[in-house]
């Protein structure tokens, strides 16, 4: 890549300045609060710190700002060692973190760089932090903050970002009028409603001679009708004029990143000595300043990643019969419904997924070892998850790509990864581009009302109880793919009492996050809407599923739903079962079953559940079929329906007992049939197990196979 001009390396440092600027104060402000909080430091402060630093961290790698890079990396241990427990918050620790938050803030606020002597003093007592027992609170209740620290929390940076604040501040508020003209079109459609009910009214009371009395109350309610449209309609306009306008003002071009992400991959490529050259497409698409300035660090943090993970350097490329210099293509686009879609996609070696697999087993955790069986890619969105054999300046903690899905998440988007070995990896982001209005759908689920992001809504619909029920476990068809039907309610671990309409359909709405669809029961489906969203109540940052709130049409206030928690929650619920049932089953080599039933839906479904317990299933679509694999392979298991054409279950049950080499293999008959007659036919056939479909529980399965095989 060439090298920057001057003037480009003077907007640049400005740019740092800026940035920078603010992680310290927010780390100093964050120092401060610990040591002002009565009842000790929030346990999530650690957390917050270590992001500040490593988002600082990764800003003056960008400009070569070696002395403040490598104390962030110092400060980056001592903060996780505290959110881990491996450290204590002590008096004698504040004060050095205090110190060197100081020295950072004294080294970016000007243009000299930390002498190299300080920098080494400052490392080695970052390495060996002080120990002191002892919490925070106990030992420091009667301890201030020297002016010093207070007067650099509560400076104001001299910069345009002021500017911009108050744009955005009056942005907000821009927006908070969308409730108000949701209201009024709510009141238009009352008195419309009214108007035309008294209409009807005033048709009989016509026709008994009583019509001339209620005159006047029928120009007041026309008189009202027509105001209610008016306003109605010139509030709407007015209030759509002045956020358009208002939005204008704020949109800037994706490429006003282009001088930050260039330097950040010229200068990690040439401290690992790679050859990379980064190719910006869509760089004139305008989005939303305050959603650009969320998106900078993870999309900074994602280019840094596809150099130090992705990019191999030119030897091995060579060996590979590749170019020496890498290539990273960044590229931004906008979607129907006017979603932005960003990829970061590199040429590189691509992810080995056998060693995130290994990386796991080594991990030892039960949401690891449900995404190895699942969908071993998202392991690297884990927090604390790494394939690194060592941690360096740049990568090897397994934190930054959690933050990173964490950031887009609380954004309502989603960030999914695709990878080929030897040809490279690619980062997929997907996010609204408003920032406070959005459409959804309403929901009903034990009782309350929520709210859906449209844009993660594949279809809502209603299918007699029946039709789910006869699938085997609970199942929506969506485009030919049969998906797994859980409770809204019971994800949400609310009342989950029976509250579907007396004709025993189902309402559900298919929600789908990274390429994954899980179809949600809830109580009813209300409708679609615009909302107005509106920051998140204290008490429900620390719920994962809530992504926030927002204000509907009927005034009243609604969460809003983290449709990427929700998926991953009633995936991990599913495997939860499996793996509670069947915890031996990643433990030996896999088990193979046979399974048979005539119903596509049906097979599909069973046969997810089956492999996501680890088994190996072959299929046969009714019970001939199923004859013909058995006398061709070995099986440790067969499960078959009972009503399949050519042979049903209770003959292929019977069939089986009747051949030496098969008499003792189990079967299990899954199957609608429910009557004490047929249980019985099952029995007399063989069957170790009957499982009706109606009262199916994948779990009961799985572990009736664990019993039998």
């Amino acid at each position: 890549m060439a090298d920057a001009d001057p003037f480009f390396d003077r907007k640049l440092a400005a740019i740092f300045k800026a940035e920078a600027t603010e992680h310290v104060r927010k780390i100093l402000a964050g120092l401060v609060g610990t040591e002002s909080a009565g009842g000790g430091p929030d346990p999530a402060l650690a957390k917050a710190l270590f992001r500040e630093a490593h988002s600082l961290k990764g800003a003056a790698r960008a400009v070569g700002r070696k002395d403040v890079e490598s104390i962030c990396h110092a400060m980056e241990s001592v903060f996780l060692a505290l959110d881990r427990g491996k450290q204590e918050w002590s008096r004698e620790l504040l004060d050095l973190l205090h110190e060197v938050t100081r020295e950072l803030d004294a080294a970016v606020s000007g243009s000299a760089s930390v002498s190299d002597i300080r920098v080494v003093e400052m490392l080695e007592r970052l390495e060996q932090p002080p120990r002191a027992p002892g919490l925070v609170a106990k030992t420091i209740e009667a301890f201030a903050p020297p002016p010093a620290h207070a007067a650099v929390a509560a400076a104001v940076p001299d910069t345009v970002r002021i500017s911009v604040e108050r744009l955005s501040s009056l942005l907000f508020e821009a927006e908070s009028l969308v409730s108000v003209k949701v209201a009024a079109r709510r009141l238009a459609e009352e008195t419309d409603n009214a108007w035309q009910e008294f209409g009807a009214m005033r048709a009989l009371l016509v026709a008994s001679g009583r019509g001339e009395e209620f005159r006047s109350h029928e120009a007041r309610l026309k008189s009202l009708k027509s105001l209610a449209t008016r306003d109605h309609r010139v509030l709407g306009a007015s209030v759509d004029s002045l956020l358009d306008g208002v939005k204008q003002a704020l949109m800037v071009p994706m490429s006003s990143l282009a001088d930050l992400m260039m330097a950040a991959v010229r200068e990690l490529s040439r401290s690992q000595r790679k050859e990379v050259q980064l190719r910006i497409e869509g760089g004139d698409i305008e989005i939303d300043r305050r959603l650009l300035d969320q998106l900078r660090e993870s999309l900074l943090h994602l280019l840094r990643n596809a150099v130090d993970h992705g990019i191999e350097s030119p030897a091995d490329r060579a060996q590979d019969n590749k170019p020496a210099n890498g290539t990273i293509a960044f590229s931004a686009a906008r979607l129907n419904g006017g979603a932005l879609r960003v990829t970061v996609r590199d040429d590189g070696a691509g992810i080995d997924v056998d060693r995130l697999l290994a990386a796991a087993r080594e991990h030892g955790d039960e949401q690891a070892a449900a995404l190895a069986q699942t969908d071993p890619l998202s392991l690297i969105f884990t927090h604390g998850f790494s394939t690194a054999r060592a941690v360096t300046a740049v990568s090897g903690r397994g934190i930054g790509l959690a933050i990173v899905r964490e950031r887009i998440e609380m954004l309502g988007g989603t960030v999914t990864v695709e990878t080929e070995r030897g040809r490279g990896t690619c980062f997929i982001i997907v996010v609204p581009t408003s920032m406070a209005t959005f459409r959804a759908i309403e929901v009903q689920a034990g009782g309350q009302s929520f709210l859906l992001p449209i844009a993660h809504v594949a279809r809502c619909g209603r299918l007699p109880a029946q039709q789910h029920a006869s699938a085997a476990g609970q199942a929506v068809v969506f485009n030919g793919e049969a998906l797994p039907l859980v409770s809204l309610a019971r994800i949400l671990k609310l009342d989950t009492a029976d509250t579907q309409d007396d004709d025993r359909q189902v309402s559900y709405a298919v929600l789908e996050s990274a390429s994954r669809r899980i179809a949600f029961s809830v109580d009813k489906v209300v409708g679609e809407q615009e909302v107005h969203s509106k920051p998140i109540r204290r008490g429900l940052t620390r719920i994962d599923v809530v992504a926030g709130t927002a204000a509907v049409a009927s005034g009243r206030t609604l969460a809003i739903l983290n449709v990427a928690s929700l998926v991953r929650a009633a995936l991990a619920k599913g495997q939860a079962a499996v793996d509670g049932a069947q915890p031996a089953a990643h433990k030996r080599k896999a088990r193979s079953i046979l399974l048979a039933e005539d119903s596509i839906t049906s097979r599909t479904l069973l046969k997810n559940i089956l492999e996501m317990a680890g088994y190996e299933v072959t299929v046969a679509v009714d019970g001939a079929q199923a004859l013909e694999k058995l006398g061709a392979g070995r099986f440790d298991a067969v499960v078959s329906d009972i009503e399949m054409p050519n042979l049903d279950g209770f003959a292929l049950t019977q069939s089986i007992r009747r051949e030496p080499a098969l008499a003792s293999l189990p079967v299990i008959l899954v199957t609608s049939l429910s009557s004490a007659a047929d249980r019985e036919r099952g029995a007399e056939a063989g069957a170790n197990a009957y499982i009706v479909k109606s009262s199916f529980d994948q779990g009961d399965l799985i572990k009736t196979l664990g019993d039998l095989v």
